[in-house]
């Protein structure tokens, strides 16, 4: 669907053309592979450990979470692409959103992220939250004006 949005719009995201597509496609699907499957091992410890080890498992999935989001802050940091950017919403932005929400959101303590370690991330995230229609649908679903930055806000 999200490359389905960036083919469709032609602002989401780089397109095939564009010299930046490799690049886009491996952060696009290194988030989907990588990171959102850690986040669902941090929701659902059971499935990759069983009932008895949830807790190592979450152990284990808060290390690869805070490892990936780590590769995905100094990848901003040195090359700043424009498809991953404050200035430039994108697919991407809104997908590690999404997922950042959630990590900040869960409980227990001490499994949840803490965005504050991420600043380039949070400079894109707190753009893309900040944007018209990013601000519609928070409110429209009682988001709060800061669903990616400051959930429960």
């Amino acid at each position: 669907i999200l490359l389905w949005l960036v083919d469709r719009t032609g602002r989401l995201g780089p397109g095939p053309q564009d010299p930046d597509w490799g690049a886009f496609l491996s952060w696009l699907f290194f988030t989907s592979n990588a990171l959102h499957q850690a986040a669902l091992a941090m929701f659902y410890p059971h499935r990759p450990a069983g009932e008895a080890n949830t807790d190592a498992a979450r152990t284990a999935a808060q290390g690869q979470i805070t490892a990936r989001l780590g590769l995905i802050e100094a990848m901003l940091a040195a090359q700043n692409p424009r498809w991953l950017s404050p200035d430039h919403p994108g697919v991407l932005g809104y997908y590690i959103g999404i997922l950042v929400r959630w990590l900040i959101l869960l409980p227990p303590a001490p499994y949840g992220i803490v965005l504050a370690d991420f600043p380039y991330l949070k400079a894109v995230l707190a753009a893309h939250e900040a944007r018209p229609a990013a601000l519609r649908v928070a409110a429209s679903d009682g988001l709060g004006p800061t669903p990616f930055t400051n959930p429960g806000s």
